[in-house]
């Protein structure tokens, strides 16, 4: 009885092993892609990504995209802008406004929850901003 005891709790742990281990590789199966060009207009700037899974290649339908930060500080400076998500399109492609204080490369770090994966997805993307 001892036997079955041990070895039991031995396959459940193992078991919660390989899902956590699961869950843990899941962010790294995702990134982020921009879609098309970035729309300027009237000092903000508008740009479109989707969440791309990358062993198949196929962008996710239904992810949803959160709380995007824009900075120029991946390019050696330490300046922010203001940065909003606005209601995916169909196509599963989010469109980020950013009011950038000053033309240039920025990187835009997004997060986004995906049906069916426990953690959430974290990326970011280069763009060039203003003028």
């Amino acid at each position: 009885m001892r036997i079955m005891k041990f070895v039991s709790v031995a396959v459940a742990a193992a078991a919660f092993a390989v899902a956590s281990h699961a869950a843990l590789a899941a962010p790294a199966d995702y990134r982020f892609e921009v879609v098309g060009q970035v729309r300027q207009d009237d000092g903000t700037d508008t740009i479109r990504v989707r969440l791309v899974h990358i062993p198949d290649g196929k962008p996710v339908q239904g992810a949803v995209v959160f709380g995007p930060k824009a900075s120029m500080g991946g390019h050696g400076m330490a300046m922010t802008a203001p940065a909003k998500a606005l209601p995916p399109m169909p196509d599963g492609v989010t469109p980020i406004q950013v009011t950038p204080s000053m033309d240039g490369p920025w990187t835009v770090s997004l997060s986004a929850r995906v049906n069916g994966e426990p953690a959430v997805i974290r990326g970011a993307v280069d763009v060039r901003l203003g003028k």
